[in-house]
């Protein structure tokens, strides 16, 4: 069994164990599996993290950019066992929180730069982040429509924050999908959309060295380039584990 098999497992009966219902569980008994379930609800993160360490180990990502990105996707989880991650996610979230304090005017103004550092602060929390710096803004700025929105905040936050935010938001996607997934494959592709041009300075911060790739698609994505890719992929793969 791998290290992933192994930590996944571990993970699976952690997680049952600490939702056990005692109800369902005879008297005589009751008392001991009590004492577990504390036990398995205590340890569930540091089980988790384990995990993440081990699929981080397994993960090989691609980052899809281009026009074929969402066809480049639909073939690839067709022929393969794949994870997809949004990496614009975090920004659309912080957009999602900002979006229904919009005026008719449009304006990003003092209620949504509020909203901003309102949405921040709880995904610091999440990611376990006791410190961040805060997005500089200094005046209205009339952003337009929902996507002119997202625009300007992917930029706030990434001047004011830098990547490694994105990166660790990303990285707790994959840990979600791999779980949500079972993944616990010796190799587990990861696809990332959305990075455009940060995909070549997001990569390092997400896999390992040897273990990413950057694939630029067309308008026209075919069966054929997928597969090209992956087997492309395997070749670096055995590249990397001779060197």
């Amino acid at each position: 069994m791998s290290d992933l098999e192994a930590s996944l497992k571990e993970y699976n009966d952690t997680l049952a164990l600490s939702n056990l219902n005692l109800d369902d569980v005879p008297r005589n008994v009751r008392a001991g599996r009590e004492s577990q379930k504390r036990d398995a609800a205590a340890n569930l993160e540091l089980v988790r993290d384990r995990y993440a360490a081990a699929l981080r180990k397994a993960t090989f990502g691609i980052a899809v950019v281009g026009p074929g990105t969402e066809e480049f996707v639909k073939i690839a989880k067709e022929e393969a066992e794949v994870l997809v991650v949004d990496g614009t996610e975090l920004y659309r979230r912080i957009t999602d929180r900002v979006a229904p304090s919009m005026g008719t005017n449009r304006d990003f103004g003092v209620s949504q730069y509020s909203a901003v550092i309102t949405e921040l602060r709880a995904i610091a929390q999440e990611l376990n982040l006791f410190s961040m710096p805060s997005p500089k803004w200094t005046e209205p700025v009339a952003v337009g429509d929902d996507e002119g929105l997202l625009k300007y905040i992917t930029a706030m936050v990434d001047s004011g924050v830098g990547l490694d935010l994105a990166a660790l938001y990303i990285s707790q996607q994959i840990l979600t999908a791999g779980l949500a997934a079972g993944a616990d494959k010796t190799t587990v592709p990861v696809l990332v959309t959305g990075l455009g041009d940060k995909a070549t300075q997001m990569l390092p911060k997400l896999f390992h060295e040897g273990r990413n790739a950057l694939v630029q698609t067309t308008s026209e994505v075919t069966k054929e380039f997928v597969l090209d890719t992956f087997n492309k992929v395997k070749k670096q793969i055995k590249s990397s584990k001779k060197n």
